[in-house]
Formats: C-alpha cells, sequence, structure tokens
C-alpha cells in the first residue's frame, strides 16, 4: 500500500493495527501470561470429564462463542497455524527461534524470552 510508503517521502511512520495485536498477542504468550500450557491442560482434564464426547477435542464446552485466552495464547505461540495471512509468517518466526535456540523451540516465559531484547 502506498500510505506505508509516507516515511520514505517525509511523512510520518504508519504501523499496521493488526499487525501490532498480532506481536502483542505473540509476546504476551511468550513472556507475559506463560502459565498457558497449563491452563489447557487444566481445561482438557476437566473437559475429558464433563464434556459431551463430541465436544470434547475442543477443551471447552460449545456455547462458548470463542475459544479461552489460554488456546488464543497457544494458537499465538504456535505461530497462527490456522490464519490463512499469518500462517506463513508465524511459521518463520517460530523457526527463527527454534534456530537461535539450538533448534529446539523453547519454553513460553523461559530464559530465551526472559533474556532476549528484541520481543
Amino acid at each position: 500500500m502506498l500510505i506505508f510508503q509516507l516515511p520514505t517521502v517525509g511523512g510520518p511512520k504508519l504501523r499496521s493495527v493488526n499487525m501490532a495485536c498480532v506481536a502483542a498477542l505473540f509476546r504476551t504468550a511468550a513472556r507475559t501470561i506463560t502459565g498457558w500450557p497449563e491452563w489447557i491442560r487444566q481445561m482438557k482434564i476437566a473437559g475429558e470429564e464433563h464434556l459431551p464426547l463430541g465436544s470434547m477435542h475442543r477443551c471447552f464446552p460449545d456455547y462458548w462463542d470463542s475459544p479461552s485466552i489460554a488456546h488464543n495464547l497457544k494458537w499465538a505461540f504456535e505461530g497462527f497455524p490456522s490464519h490463512p495471512r499469518l500462517a506463513s509468517a508465524g511459521k518463520q518466526i517460530t523457526q527463527t527461534i527454534a534456530t537461535s535456540n539450538g533448534g529446539n523451540v523453547p519454553e513460553p516465559g523461559g530464559p530465551f524470552f526472559t533474556k532476549a531484547k528484541n520481543f
């Protein structure tokens, strides 16, 4: 888009609001709210005990209008794999992070993310 080229002619640098939100969600999953894997584990156990068989794959009831925040953080941390416009970039980011961590995807809130200056 031409509007994002404004800085090249002395105009202000504009950021995509959508991409700013995506980046914030990933940072939240990686550094800020890092207990979400345990929340998902607990929801899976509760779902297996209390949800009908048809709903168990979701870990939350059918009448919820959206996934839990834990599931949104998991989705972000995995690089937005089911989003048509973000999946490719998310895969590149997760691969870059894994490569920077010796080939392993680091744990949320682990030393890799707490020591990294550029998140």
